[in-house]
């Protein structure tokens, strides 16, 4: 069997929300994984919330997935519920994909079916 991608999990939202933090480990973690992935001709993928960019760069990341279970619900507690939120993740996605480099990037996301339900009655 061959795999053709792996995810590297988890790197979180800093308290600010503007970065993304990984744990004192990871930054020793985190390069090895993708060096090991590279070498196998595996894609590396790590499983994300924001700051993308950077970690992608930083890292030479092939891709990021976002972990988004609770749009417009509390989830566990630390986000903040917005009735837009939908709109806003399509909207932070759409611009993701237009910043520079993230053309071939790979993006994926786990979404619950309040995402989908709430969007494509508009698309």
């Amino acid at each position: 069997m061959k795999y053709t991608s792996v995810i590297y999990s988890f790197a979180n939202t800093a308290p600010n929300g503007n970065f993304i933090a990984l744990e004192d480990s990871d930054k020793q973690l985190l390069p090895q994984f993708v060096q090991t992935a590279h070498q196998n001709s595996v894609l590396a993928l790590c499983l994300s919330e924001a700051g993308v960019m950077q970690l992608v760069s930083q890292y030479k990341l092939d891709g990021i997935e976002f972990d988004w279970e609770y749009p417009t619900k509390l989830g566990i507690g630390c986000n903040v519920v917005s009735t837009n939120d939908s709109a806003n993740f399509l909207s932070f996605l759409t611009t993701l994909r237009s910043q520079q480099g993230a053309q071939k990037l790979i993006i994926s996301a786990a979404v619950s079916l309040t995402l989908l339900s709430t969007q494509m009655a508009h698309l």
